[in-house]
């Protein structure tokens, strides 16, 4: 295990394509920013795909229930993008004006996992947000690939547990899970729940059978899009670190 210290988060940068998600994740967002002294950074992108599908001639929205379906189009899409952004703007602002952390909100087109890679720099805490169709989910799982991972990580993972009050379960490597033990034992944590994967497929169809509340990635993936599959099967909001950049200026390591 690393035993580096502790990354300065600069920003924890919150990103959704719709209110409901962003919301799901806003209390999650000004926690960490609030127990890492980092500003809050809000993003929403008004995506790409959905605008697309929204021009075809018989689009239709569903609800979540299922019950109710009505027709769509990309003008009354971009209306709902615009009216979400404000109101994300609006809670944000609030929300971490009462927490005495720094603000800062956008809205963008274009695909959620590519604006938030443009957004983020060395140093920021990215949460792709996510709301939850079902009931709570009972764990935070901290996804530590066959690389390893940093004690930063899991010290991330291990405040979203205390946060959220929830248990701590670890997707690991055969080869990790001693690290995993020593650096949990480092930190002053009882065992977690360890359980092995060996590929990122392995990965994807354990999440799907989970139900966690939030899962925190080890480190920022080579392409984002792995990202995107793991919120897609965890059904929660996903943290990825993206790495230390030193001090925020003009302070010291």
């Amino acid at each position: 295990m690393t035993t580096e210290p502790t990354v300065i988060r600069h920003r924890v940068i919150l990103g959704a394509t719709c209110y409901a998600d962003a919301e799901a994740a806003l209390h999650l967002a000004v926690e960490l920013g609030r127990r890492l002294g980092a500003e809050i950074q809000g993003l929403l992108v008004s995506d790409e795909t959905i605008l697309s599908a929204a021009g075809h001639p018989k689009a239709r929205v569903v609800s979540y229930s299922g019950t109710s379906v009505s027709q769509v189009t990309a003008e009354a899409m971009r209306s709902a993008f615009r009216a979400d952004a404000r109101l994300f703007e609006r809670q944000l602002q609030r929300r971490a004006a009462a927490a005495a952390l720094g603000v800062s909100f956008r809205a963008e087109p274009g695909r959620l996992a590519s604006v938030l890679a443009g957004a983020a720099g060395a140093g920021d805490l990215v949460i792709f947000g996510y709301r939850r169709a079902i009931r709570d989910g009972d764990s935070v799982v901290l996804v530590a690939g066959g690389d390893g991972m940093t004690t930063d990580a899991l010290r991330t993972a291990v405040q979203l547990r205390a946060i959220l009050r929830k248990r701590l379960v670890v997707l690991t490597a055969a080869t990790r899970q001693r690290e995993v033990v020593a650096a949990l034992a480092d930190l002053g944590e009882g065992p977690a729940e360890l359980r092995v994967v060996s590929s990122d497929a392995d990965l994807l169809r354990a999440l799907d059978r989970m139900s966690p509340a939030a899962v925190v990635m080890a480190s920022a993936p080579a392409d984002l899009a792995l990202v995107v599959q793991v919120v897609e099967a965890a059904r929660s909001p996903v943290i990825v670190p993206f790495g230390d950049a030193g001090p925020p200026p003009g302070g010291t390591a």
